[in-house]
């Protein structure tokens, strides 16, 4: 809430009338009162003469130019002054000589005088006091009134700030409502809000079954030694906690798989924390369901074609193994061509079976090694693959992403670089794969526009996109060609 304070600006018509009536009179007709003055100087100094009152006109001259003191500046002052008070004290030594008045009433003029000058003096410091207050009272409106406007403005301000503010709760407390995911607002102990999808995650129909409980009172004992250390980390270090999975339990003793992240907010003017949660049991049970499926797929293959290429692959080691067949050398050739191309497919099939399979997964560097034999004895170069680093296990998925990668590079280099040594070495991290393929091939220009028929590298760049890799190719005309892989191995493979 807004509080104002109400500034009063002091207005010129209550600066007037709280000022003397000489102010108002010489502000609003100046000349009309010095010539009024000047006028009761003159009559008073004729009645001076004329009447039988001297002694009173005599005062009564002092009085109006004292009283002139306060309205005449020095230049007009100074001249009236001397006249009156010269005519005056002659016109009263005069009359002492012809003894109408006493020589004793002489004796006042010096002090009268003196009085005069005074009173003048008086009057023009406070003449110059009250510019100097009046200008002080301008600039002091000048401020208050500039003031009032920065008020007014931020006044303005500040209502257009609390009306986008409650906008956007507006817009906030909507979108959490109306969220498909389930929210928690709680401190370390109670749950302060829970949005409709929470309610619905929890089997509950009233929030108030909910808050006012702790939302540990809802983690599965598995996890509330986790979910307490993580509440207890946000708390002191005031920053998020990352995505975990974990489980709730409702009220009827179900349990719900739920992956959920937590936040440090304010709430209500308190600190709290915000947890958004969301039921991953649609995705466990699809995954579930994908595992079955590949499972099946992986039985399949090995009953139906890993069986008929292993028979084939026996039959034709069989027959090349013949003494017969060794006397015919140009038949013997084919039959071992053969037979590595059997070879081949058989561990092809056995790859796809290892990514269906995951207990069969079979380490990267080894599976590389044979296909590195099968292929070496087609093209006719050397082959060699190095490890660095101490392996880590991957994803059979990812592997067989990584398998088909390097095959494809290789059988770039079987039909294209004519190389004699070919060099494939795996570099392991805790967080990365780096694989580099190097040959001493005739090597292209990587600048080149490629012909449209071709597939191959842009078919290696989009898996290493879909392994969120980075695939790079440095060659040369006649430098031979090095591939590079980046792989990070938290990837997730689908």
């Amino acid at each position: 809430m807004i509080t104002t304070k109400k500034v009063i600006i002091p207005r010129k018509s209550d600066e007037v009338a709280s000022t003397a009536v000489k102010d108002l009179w010489g502000s609003v007709y100046p000349g009309a009162w010095i010539k009024l003055l000047d006028f009761a100087l003159l009559i008073t100094f004729l009645l001076l003469v004329l009447t039988g009152q001297k002694v009173f006109y005599f005062h009564l001259i002092f009085v109006i130019l004292t009283l002139g003191a306060f309205y005449w500046q020095f230049h007009a002052f100074l001249p009236r002054a001397t006249i009156y008070v010269t005519l005056t004290t002659a016109v009263l030594l005069g009359f002492v000589l012809i003894d109408v008045i006493e020589a004793e009433e002489l004796v006042e003029i010096p002090m009268l005088v003196s009085i005069l000058l005074l009173v003048f003096v008086i009057a023009q410091q406070r003449g110059k006091a009250e510019d100097a207050l009046r200008k002080v009272n301008e600039e002091l409106e000048q401020r208050v009134a500039a003031r009032t406007a920065d008020l007014l403005l931020e006044v303005k301000e500040r209502r257009h700030t609390e009306q986008t503010l409650r906008e956007s709760e507006e817009c906030y407390r909507h979108l959490v409502e109306l969220s498909f995911e389930t929210i928690f607002i709680h401190t370390d102990d109670d749950l302060l809000y829970v949005n409709p999808s929470g309610m619905k995650l929890l089997g509950v129909t009233n929030a108030s079954q909910l808050t006012g409980k702790s939302l540990l009172d809802f983690v599965h004992p598995d996890y509330s030694d986790i979910v307490r250390a993580r509440l207890g980390q946000i708390k002191h270090e005031t920053k998020g906690a990352p995505l975990a999975e974990g489980w709730f339990v409702r009220p009827d003793g179900a349990s719900v798989d739920v992956e959920m992240v937590t936040i440090p907010i304010i709430y209500h003017g308190q600190l709290a924390m915000q947890t958004v949660a969301r039921d991953i049991r649609p995705r466990k049970q699809a995954e579930q369901a994908r595992m079955t499926e590949r499972v099946a797929i992986a039985r399949d293959l090995h009953d139906s074609l890993g069986q008929s290429l292993g028979y084939l692959h026996l039959k034709l080691d069989e027959i090349a193994d013949n003494s017969f067949v060794q006397k015919k050398a140009d038949l013997h050739k084919d039959l071992v061509r053969m037979r590595d191309v059997a070879n081949e497919a058989y561990e092809q099939i056995r790859g796809m079976l290892a990514a269906l399979m995951p207990a069969n997964t079979i380490p990267l560097a080894k599976v590389l090694r044979d296909q590195a034999k099968v292929i070496s004895r087609q093209s006719h170069f050397r082959l060699q693959v190095v490890n660095h680093g101490e392996e880590s296990s991957l994803l059979p998925i990812l592997q067989q992403q990584l398998l088909w990668l390097c095959r494809e590079a290789l059988m770039n280099i079987v039909k294209h670089a004519n190389a004699q040594q070919v060099k494939i070495e795996l570099w392991w991290t805790t967080e990365h794969l780096i694989i580099t393929i190097t040959d001493d091939g005739c090597g292209f220009d990587t600048n080149a526009p490629r012909p449209t028929t071709s597939f191959g590298l842009r078919i290696m760049q989009e898996r290493a996109a879909q392994l969120a890799g980075i695939l790079s190719i440095q060659s040369g005309t006649g430098q031979g060609t090095v591939v590079t892989l980046h792989i990070p191995l938290a990837v997730s493979a689908n």
